[in-house]
């Protein structure tokens, strides 16, 4: 638009409007660029801040999960370890067990009594 040109507003048809410089509209729309890219700046740096802060609270939170899990880790392999030993126990003894009945068996005594625990025990 020449710079000799009005303008006028459409809500005041009758009203005078001072002419409006290519220089001056230059000028306001550097002016609300420069607005508009300083708000883009601070939304982007809030982003930006919101990211880090979320960052360091899931940071945190996989450093305790991961300790959890370690714990419950080194408790299962622990709990193994006595599984073992409770099931090598369990067969030394019915062993052990097996050879006393086959030793009362033979004795002198005659042969040993059966309990009704017994027939759990050797089926």
């Amino acid at each position: 638009m020449p710079s000799h040109v009005q303008k006028i507003s459409p809500l005041a048809p009758f009203q005078y409007q001072t002419p409006v410089s290519f220089d001056d509209q230059k000028r306001r729309r550097m002016i609300s660029n420069r607005e508009a890219a300083r708000r883009s700046r601070l939304r982007k740096k809030q982003y930006v801040d919101n990211l880090i802060k979320q960052l360091r609270t899931l940071t945190m939170s996989n450093g305790r999960l991961n300790h959890q899990l370690s714990i419950i880790i080194h408790d299962c392999h622990s709990a193994q370890l006595q599984y073992r030993q409770l099931l090598s126990d369990s067969i030394r003894l019915w062993h052990q067990l097996s050879i006393l009945r086959r030793f009362l068996q033979r004795s002198c005594f005659g042969p040993a009594p059966t309990y009704p625990a017994q027939e759990f025990l050797t089926s």
